[in-house]
C-alpha cells in the first residue's frame, strides 16, 4: 500500500516537471517518492529471502535507491524552501556516493562482512519474516556518517526557514524530515549492529517524509492553480477593460525588431495571426508627414528617461487615416542597454475629429468677433478711408483745370498725378489692412515681435481713437523677446482690448483720456504686454464674470470677445489678466511664452526698440 502510494504520487509529480521544466521540486520529489517504492520492494523481498546469499545481494542492491532518495533530499529541500548551506548538501552528497561505491566494492554488501543466518522472527497476523543475522562491516560507518550530515543539513534548513518567518513549512516539512531520518537511521543501525533482531522497516520512515513533502508540494500546486484563476480573471477584466477604452498593448523586442501586438491591432492591421510584425512595418503605416517625428520621439526614449510619448496618424489598408497616441516605456539592462519598449496605444481619431470642429467653430466665432470690431470701427475707419478719396478726386479735378490751359502746366499735373498715386496706396492699405483682419484661413503661427504687432493695430485704431480725442502713449522695452503665434488672432485680442478701453475713455472729460501700452519682459523671461487706461474703471461683481460668455455692457456687443480673447491666449500657451478699480482705470496684461530658439533662428534678429510716441487730437 505504502509503496502504491509512492509510486502514484510521484507519477502525478512527474507529469507536472514534464510540463513544467523548471518546477525542480516537483522532479526531486517524484525521485524521491520512487526511490521509496524501489525500497519498499527491496524490504519485502528481504523479508521474504530464504537464504543468507540472497538476503545480502537484495541488501547491496537497496543501497542503490537510498543513494537516489538521500540526493533527491537534498535537491527537493534547496529547490523548494530555498534554504540550507550547498556546502553541507555537497558533503551529504559525496558522503553518500562514498557509501554507495564501499557498498559494491565489499562483499556481500556495505552493511554486513557475512551474514551467517536468516532466522525466522514473527510479525503481526502469525506471520513470520526473515531478520539477519551475521558480522558487521565496519564501513558501515560511512553510510551512517552520509545519515548524521543529511540530519544536519534538514536542521540547519529548518532553523534557515524558521528565521525568515515561514515557521509552518518549517515545522511541517523539516520536522518530519528530521524525524523520519532519525527513526530510519535509528532502525537501521540496531539492525544492522545486532542489538535487536529485527527486519528492516525503512519505509514507514521514509513514508512520513515522502507525505510531508507530498502536502507541501501540493498545497503550492494549489495555490499556483489559484493564482493562475486570479491571474486569467485578472487578464480578463484588463481585455475587457483594455477593448472598452479602445486601447493596444504592444511590445517591442529591439533586439529582434520584433513586436507583439493585441488581436485587435493586428485585425486593424490586417495582419494574420501566425504573421510575425516588426517595427519596420509598423513605421510603414504611419503617416509620412509624422514618421519622421515617431522615429526620433523613440530615440529620445532610448537616450533618455526611458518614457516614449507621441500622438501621430496611420493609414489604414482601407485607406483611412487615423490618429494614434502611444505612450511607452523602455526597459533597460543593467548595462543601461534599451532592450524592450512596452506601451499601450489609444485610438484619438474621434477626439481629433472633435478638436478639428471645435477649432473651426472657434475660428467662425473669432471671425465673427472680428468683424463686429470693425462694425464699431466702421465711422472711423470710412472717415479715414475718405480722406484719400477726397484728395484723389480733388487732385483729379484739379488735374483736368490744368490740362485745359493752354499750355498746359505739365509739371504741375506730374506732381498731382504723384500725389494721386500715393493717395491710392492709402486707400489702398487701409483696405489691406481690413481684408486681412476679416479673413479666414488655417492659422498661421510664425515668430512676432510685440511692438511690430502693436503698430500694425494701431493703425486699425488710430482714427477711432482720435475721433474720441484720445492720447496713446507706446513703450517696448529693449529686450524684449520674440513671440510664436498667428498674427491675424493676436492683432485681434490688442484691438479688443484697446477698443474696450477707448469706450470707456469716452465717458472721462476729454483732457483725461489717456491709453498707455507697455511692452516688457517679466523676470521668467516671457514678453508681457500692459495696455492700461484712465477711464472709470470695473465694478468689482463684473469684474468675476468678466471671461463669461455674452458678458457685456455695449448696446450692440456679443459679449464674446473677452472670453475669445481668453481663448486666443491660452491657445498660444500665454495669458491674460484684467484688473481695475473704480475711478483708476483698468489694465489689461498679456504675457507671451517666448518663441523656441529654432523658430527664433528662423527669422531676423528683432527689431530697434519703439520709441515713446504720442497721437493726440
Amino acid at each position: 500500500m505504502a509503496a502504491a502510494a509512492c509510486l502514484t504520487m510521484a507519477v502525478m509529480h512527474l507529469l507536472v516537471w514534464v510540463r513544467r521544466p523548471n518546477s525542480w521540486a516537483s522532479l526531486f520529489f517524484a525521485t524521491s517518492a520512487l526511490s521509496v517504492t524501489a525500497i519498499a520492494g527491496y524490504e519485502l523481498a528481504m523479508m521474504r529471502a530464504v537464504t543468507p546469499e540472497r538476503f545480502g545481494q537484495l541488501l547491496r542492491w537497496m543501497h542503490l535507491p537510498v543513494w537516489v532518495l538521500v540526493v533527491s533530499l537534498v535537491g527537493f529541500v534547496r529547490a523548494l524552501l530555498r534554504t540550507g548551506r550547498p556546502w553541507l548538501g555537497w558533503s551529504v552528497c559525496a558522503a553518500r556516493t562514498l557509501a554507495l561505491i564501499l557498498n559494491f566494492v565489499h562483499t556481500p554488501n556495505l552493511n554486513f562482512r557475512e551474514i551467517r543466518s536468516l532466522p525466522q522472527v514473527p510479525l503481526w497476523g502469525g506471520e513470520t519474516v526473515s531478520v539477519p543475522v551475521g558480522e558487521t562491516n565496519p564501513w558501515t560507518m560511512v553510510g551512517q556518517f552520509s545519515s548524521l550530515l543529511l540530519l544536519v543539513f534538514f536542521l540547519d534548513a529548518l532553523v534557515s526557514k524558521w528565521r525568515q518567518g515561514d515557521r509552518r513549512r518549517a515545522l511541517i516539512l523539516g520536522g518530519s524530515m528530521v524525524g523520519g531520518l532519525m527513526l530510519a537511521a535509528g532502525q537501521s543501525a540496531l539492525t544492522v549492529w545486532g542489538v535487536i533482531p529485527m527486519p528492516y522497516f525503512l519505509t514507514f520512515a521514509f513514508l512520513g517524509m515522502v507525505a510531508a513533502m507530498g502536502y507541501e508540494l501540493s498545497r503550492d500546486l494549489l495555490q499556483a492553480g489559484e493564482l493562475a484563476l486570479r491571474l486569467q480573471a485578472s487578464e480578463a477584466r484588463m481585455s475587457l477593460a483594455v477593448e472598452a477604452a479602445e486601447l493596444d498593448l504592444w511590445e517591442w523586442d529591439m533586439a529582434t525588431d520584433e513586436v507583439w501586438v493585441t488581436d485587435k491591432r493586428r485585425a486593424d492591421l490586417g495582419v494574420a495571426s501566425n504573421e510575425t510584425i516588426t517595427a519596420t512595418r509598423l513605421l510603414g503605416d504611419i503617416h509620412p508627414e509624422d514618421r519622421r517625428a515617431v522615429v526620433q520621439a523613440m530615440a529620445d526614449s532610448r537616450k533618455g528617461t526611458g518614457v516614449y510619448e507621441r500622438e501621430y496618424r496611420v493609414i489604414r489598408p482601407d485607406g483611412q487615416v487615423h490618429w494614434i497616441a502611444d505612450t511607452g516605456r523602455v526597459e533597460f539592462d543593467p548595462r543601461r542597454q534599451p532592450i524592450t519598449l512596452r506601451g499601450v496605444s489609444m485610438n484619438i481619431t474621434r477626439r481629433k475629429r472633435a478638436e478639428q470642429e471645435a477649432q473651426q467653430r472657434q475660428s467662425e466665432l473669432a471671425r465673427l468677433s472680428r468683424m463686429n470690431l470693425l462694425g464699431e470701427l466702421s465711422g472711423s475707419l470710412a472717415h479715414e478711408l475718405n480722406q484719400p478719396l477726397g484728395a484723389i478726386l480733388a487732385n483729379a479735378e484739379a488735374a483736368q483745370i490744368l490740362a485745359q490751359r493752354c499750355p498746359p502746366d505739365l509739371e504741375e499735373i506730374r506732381r498731382i498725378l504723384s500725389d494721386i498715386c500715393q493717395d491710392d496706396l492709402r486707400a489702398g492699405e487701409i483696405i489691406h489692412r481690413m481684408r486681412d483682419f476679416l479673413r479666414r484661413g488655417r492659422i498661421d503661427p510664425q515668430p512676432l515681435h510685440l511692438g511690430s504687432l502693436i503698430d500694425e493695430t494701431l493703425k486699425l485704431v488710430g482714427a477711432d481713437a482720435t475721433a474720441r480725442k484720445t492720447e496713446i502713449t507706446v513703450h517696448v522695452a529693449p529686450d524684449v523677446p520674440e513671440v510664436h503665434g498667428d498674427r491675424i488672432q493676436l492683432q485681434q485680442v490688442l484691438l479688443n482690448l484697446m477698443l474696450n478701453s477707448l469706450e470707456a475713455l469716452s465717458e472721462c472729460p476729454i483732457g483725461n483720456r489717456r491709453l498707455r501700452i507697455l511692452v516688457d519682459r517679466n523676470e521668467r523671461g516671457d514678453a508681457t504686454a500692459a495696455i492700461e487706461d484712465s477711464g472709470p474703471g470695473i465694478q468689482a461683481e463684473r469684474l468675476t464674470r468678466i471671461f463669461e460668455p455674452f458678458q457685456t455692457t455695449k448696446p450692440s456687443g456679443l459679449g464674446l470677445g473677452l472670453p475669445i480673447c481668453r481663448s486666443i491666449m491660452e491657445a498660444h500657451g500665454g495669458r491674460i489678466q484684467i484688473d481695475s478699480s473704480l475711478g483708476r482705470g483698468t489694465s489689461a496684461r498679456l504675457t507671451f511664452p517666448p518663441a523656441p530658439p529654432r523658430v527664433r533662428a528662423e527669422v531676423a534678429s528683432p527689431t530697434e526698440t519703439v520709441e515713446p510716441t504720442v497721437q493726440t487730437s
